[in-house]
């Protein structure tokens, strides 16, 4: 069995060969960070999915339920019928609104990729633009 070459003996396609698999290695490393991360990232949308859902059922609950009961109680202090269902069926409108734009400007600021993970990845490639040159 040989000893391995020293350093200044290497071939270049050696040195090459070592570059490639330590890159390969990186980016496969990088990658799978990125997998794990956007993983959690989806976890977190789906909360907020299912938040977003609980919402609209509550608005739907509430609109059945509160509707009647605020229209008639209206109705009977004097309000015409129609006015008072609309006055209601406004007022629940916009607090159910409120509820899922408030879930949806969170997912709308939510990355799906990590900026650090991103600027890793640019690092890689410049990294290995350097090794090559």
């Amino acid at each position: 069995m040989t000893a391995p070459a020293a350093p200044s003996e290497r071939s270049l396609i050696d040195l090459f060969r070592d570059l490639s698999q330590q890159a390969y290695t990186l980016i496969r490393q990088e990658v799978a960070l990125a997998k794990t991360e956007a993983g959690e990232r989806v976890n977190a949308l789906m909360a907020d999915a299912i938040w977003i859902g609980a919402g609209v059922l509550l608005i739907h609950m509430a609109l059945g339920t509160a509707v009647a009961a605020i229209v008639v109680a209206l109705s009977a202090a004097g309000m015409p019928l129609a006015t008072a269902a609309a006055l209601v069926a406004a007022v629940l409108i916009v607090i159910g609104g409120f509820v899922v734009r408030w879930r949806v400007s969170a997912i709308r600021h939510r990355r799906v990729m990590s900026t650090r993970v991103a600027d890793e990845l640019k690092e890689t490639r410049q990294w290995l633009k350097d090794q090559t040159n």
